[in-house]
């Protein structure tokens, strides 16, 4: 299925999973669409610093929390919240995700865009490649607008 690109609140997203760049040692990050998710879901944001500080977590691996709906990746993209995402660690999640979505019965991904404006650039074509052939709805949210619901539907792109 093609990629979907949108902008709007992904906390109003109808996929059944939401993921996000994050960084390796569970710090603050700066952008609006975090912030507002460490605001609504503080448990869950706790529970990942407490991995990141014990060292469990590790650039290129992902972390999930199935405890809402919908439920979270945090894609671990760069070592810290001021550090650069990295090429290697996008293309090696994107590459896990196909791997491994039927494993965890995926049926439908959000994804707030990792990386800046000026590093989505670099990213865009890992993600199409590798993302863009699978068969399950897959969103990505190119700009953030809170409490606005995005159109998910194929024809929004």
């Amino acid at each position: 299925m093609p990629l979907i690109t949108v902008s709007g609140d992904p906390l109003l997203t109808d996929c059944q999973v939401l993921a996000f760049g994050y960084n390796a040692r569970g710090q603050s990050e700066s952008r609006a669409e975090q912030i507002h998710l460490a605001q609504t879901y503080p448990a869950m944001f706790s529970v990942f610093k407490r991995q990141a500080r014990k060292g469990k977590l590790k650039t290129g691996d992902v972390w999930r929390w199935n405890e809402t709906t919908p439920y979270f990746m945090f894609w671990i993209v760069r070592e810290s919240p001021f550090g650069a995402t990295r090429i290697r660690y996008v293309q090696s999640i994107a590459m896990s995700f196909v791997r491994d979505y039927q494993l965890y019965q995926i049926e439908s991904l959000a994804l707030i865009r990792p990386g800046n404006d000026y590093e989505y650039e670099e990213f865009e074509p890992i993600l199409q490649q590798w993302l863009d052939p699978l068969p399950i709805p897959i969103v990505i949210y190119d700009g953030y607008e809170q409490g606005v619901k995005a159109d998910e539907t194929p024809s929004a792109t």
